[in-house]
């Protein structure tokens, strides 16, 4: 009985080594370590997987996330607050993954390059979170960023909608003139000719709501996929 205690109590103690391992590997705590850049990264990490990377509180002035991602092609979480920061570049969003969290805040970030507010457009469906609370940017700017990263669904349902109404102008347009054109010349093979023609402006009809298929699914899974920029404390 005593050395089947002392089994389980053995097993116990291996099961929590274990899990404390795999959390030690999918979090990587390098905050407070005098950090200046990616490279400075290598000697602390491991083989384990590493989803999410802490880097605050160090003296980084700037970043790549390409060069992360290269030592560590798993991570999700990138942690930068309390850093050295004081613009917003494109290297900084650089093949940055779906569903990441890529936390900026309170640097001392003033400016924003000119490339990166087009880089943020694309990741508007990409579930990205961006932090920016405690910078120095004006809230001009944060909300111009907000609203490049946060495009509203409304336009896409607007580009479906031109398409469909398009496709039905011309269609309906189209009918008319053979109808009208085929009356001139005879009328007796007006009905069946139109009919004819109704079946082809019916499948470019088709084809028109496939065409605009893609804007819709983009509306629909808009909500769903869409990125956020924070520069605020919500309440």
């Amino acid at each position: 009985m005593k050395n089947r205690s002392l089994f389980f109590l053995l097993f116990a103690n291996i099961q929590l080594s274990c899990m404390e391992l795999s959390h030690r590997s999918e979090v990587l705590d390098l905050s407070n370590k005098n950090i200046t850049c990616i490279e400075d990264c290598r000697q602390f990490i491991d083989d384990g997987p590493v989803l999410q990377i802490d880097l605050s509180k160090n003296k980084i002035t700037n970043f790549d996330i390409k060069k992360l991602l290269e030592l560590m092609p798993n991570l999700q979480t990138f942690i930068f607050s309390h850093n050295q920061i004081t613009e917003l570049r494109t290297s900084m969003l650089t093949d940055l993954p779906e569903d990441s969290f890529l936390d900026l805040s309170n640097n001392p970030i003033a400016k924003v390059s000119t490339e990166f507010m087009s880089l943020l457009s694309r990741l508007q469906d990409k579930r990205v979170f961006i932090s920016l609370y405690g910078t120095r940017l004006s809230p001009k700017t944060l909300k111009a960023l907000k609203k490049v990263l946060e495009s509203p669904s409304k336009r896409n349902y607007l580009i479906a909608a031109s398409l469909m109404v398009a496709g039905g102008v011309l269609g309906t347009g189209s009918t008319a003139t053979i109808a009208i054109s085929d009356w001139n010349r005879d009328g007796y093979h007006m009905g069946a000719e139109s009919l004819a023609f109704g079946v082809g402006v019916l499948g470019l009809l088709v084809s028109m709501g496939l065409c605009s298929a893609k804007a819709i699914y983009s509306c629909c899974t808009h909500d769903e996929n869409q990125s956020r920029l924070y520069w605020y404390r919500e309440v």
